[in-house]
């Protein structure tokens, strides 16, 4: 049984006015620099999720770190954990290295721009492909421009299809807050909500065992 995080709760339509979500010329950063979500399935915590976003110099470097366990009698039957960091400069992915131990199965991940586009080396072979593609790193808002992306796991590009935005809203923290619904099909099968400002609140997706998997913004 392999588990990914992501995420599902869908408060009610609001009647405040949301823009579609442009892609911009660099990446959405927290206000804090911080960000982090809880990981349920079907209700019962599983997990966590956090990133953190600094700037060095013209560049945005984000580190990512997920980890999960889901117990059965007080017994751990999957472990899933996944250490990234991307660098960004002008939107563009500079370089991506990630670990990722799926139950024990182990593996590594390194993307690296070069001026004839960006070599990939993961489980999936080693390739260039075209300089712009980016990493499916979806709390940046911009993936969701893209037809194709670039597995975070095992390096392979994946098509990808992302429906119009539904307006709704989300209860988080006590507060009603207004949300853009997004549905991405293809390898990748999962509803993403996001804020105004194009904040990633929210994914959802269903594992392979038909249980829900939610990642919630804390």
């Amino acid at each position: 049984m392999k588990i990914a995080g992501t995420a599902i709760l869908l408060a009610g339509t609001l009647a405040a006015t949301l823009p579609i979500l442009p892609a911009s010329a660099e990446p959405w950063v927290p206000p804090g620099k911080r960000l982090e979500f809880t990981i349920t399935r079907d209700g019962d915590e599983i997990g966590r999720q956090v990133l953190t976003f600094a700037r060095e110099g013209g560049r945005l470097v984000v580190d990512t770190r997920v980890e999960i366990k889901v117990k059965k009698f007080f017994v751990t039957v999957h472990r899933f954990e996944r250490s990234a960091r991307s660098v960004w400069q002008d939107g563009l992915i500079q370089s991506y290295a990630a670990t990722t131990d799926n139950n024990g199965e182990k593996s590594r991940l390194s993307v690296t721009a070069r001026a004839d586009g960006l070599a990939i080396a993961g489980t999936a072979g080693s390739r260039m492909v075209d300089r712009k593609l980016k990493i499916s790193e979806f709390w940046n808002v911009d993936v969701l421009a893209e037809k194709s992306v670039i597995n975070t796991v095992t390096g392979a590009v994946d098509a990808i299809a992302v429906s119009p935005p539904e307006k709704t809203a989300l209860e988080l923290g006590g507060r009603t807050i207004p949300a853009l619904r997004y549905r991405v099909t293809g390898k990748a099968m999962r509803d993403f909500w996001y804020d105004e400002q194009g904040g990633l609140l929210q994914i959802s997706r269903k594992a392979r065992d038909g249980s829900t998997i939610l990642t919630r913004r804390r």
